[in-house]
């Protein structure tokens, strides 16, 4: 009974991180407001039901036993200091972020250059940032949500424009599974937020589909990274053309 509790507590948690209430939860799932809201008064929920909220919420099962272990949400944001440590230590990113993508510390120093006294470090220092919790035998909790978003202008933005978006780009993209394309037209401003929410639908896709995957073993997935954008943007060259008004 307190098992079921503990879930049942982790779930409306997850459900307050999100902002969805209960009647956003009913039309996802085409179920009136009131079931809802007995599930959880109840505790009444079959497996089917969990795995539709866990979907739902972008968690998988070890994510909802975890945030019911530690009694709490995991970290959607960084603070700039956190944000700070892990750019400024590349074997500090890489481990953080291959425990992100539900490798072990066993695996990581088997694929990477990461002797064991110096995971036994970095993991500490993670530790210390309050990023993961570590326990007995190098076994890690993360206390950080898969898709914590970054800090407008912080360390992260800020090394992804000056490092990784070059990095990105020095690319032909012409191997299997790789995609580029530059499109521009003149949109209204209607069209300009309609585009906007077909992006962030596929976003969500993606990121759906990283969630499905990160059960798998690394061994069968490949670092992947899509980049998005639209902006009222004209060419500088073109706009040197134009007439001058009075």
């Amino acid at each position: 009974m307190a098992d079921s509790f503990r879930v049942v507590t982790a779930l409306k948690r997850a459900l307050k991180m999100r902002g969805l209430t209960y009647a956003e939860v009913g039309r996802q799932l085409g179920v009136a407001e009131s079931s809802v809201k007995r599930w959880f008064a109840d505790g009444t929920f079959t497996l089917a039901r969990i795995d539709q909220l866990t979907e739902l919420l972008d968690l998988d099962l070890q994510d909802l036993l975890r945030l019911a272990d530690q009694g709490g949400p995991l970290l959607e944001t960084l603070s700039d200091a956190q944000e700070q440590a892990l750019v400024s230590d590349m074997r500090l990113l890489l481990v953080g972020y291959l425990l992100l993508q539900r490798w072990t510390p066993l695996q990581i120093s088997v694929q990477y250059d990461v002797e064991e006294h110096q995971l036994t470090r970095l993991l500490a220092h993670l530790d210390r940032l309050k990023l993961i919790e570590l326990l007995p035998g190098n076994h890690v909790k993360m206390l950080v949500a898969p898709n914590f978003s970054w800090r407008t202008g912080g360390p992260i933005q800020q090394f992804f424009e000056d490092r990784v978006r070059r990095d990105f780009f020095e690319s032909d993209f012409d191997k299997p599974g790789e995609v580029q394309r530059f499109v521009y037209g003149m949109l209204s401003d209607d069209a300009i937020m309609h585009v906007n929410r077909s992006i962030l639908r596929l976003i969500e896709e993606y990121n759906g589909i990283v969630h499905q995957d990160r059960m798998l073993p690394p061994t069968e997935r490949h670092g992947t990274s899509l980049v998005v954008a639209l902006r009222r943007w004209s060419f500088s060259a073109f706009d040197d053309l134009k007439r001058r008004q009075d």
